[in-house]
């Protein structure tokens, strides 16, 4: 929730998961963190303004993370 999250000072921290479709048969899941969203850049901005912008940033990180998830597992 952005919003809390500009309220309390605190990042974002984005997620993604997958398999959780197969979870009655017992499929694996996979879940992959991103780095945490600093939003303290948005503090000067009117709240609605703030919590779009931080949603944005959001998404766009939950993405990239799906998108790793469908390349296959990481490596190393």
């Amino acid at each position: 929730r952005p919003r809390i999250a500009l309220g309390a000072g605190v990042p974002l921290v984005p997620a993604a998961l997958r398999g959780l479709d197969r979870l009655s048969r017992l499929g694996p899941i996979h879940l992959r963190f991103g780095p945490p969203i600093v939003l303290d850049d948005l503090r000067a901005l009117e709240s609605h303004a703030a919590a779009e912008e931080a949603t944005g940033r959001l998404w766009a990180e939950i993405q990239r993370l799906e998108a790793e998830l469908d390349r296959g597992p990481a490596t190393g």
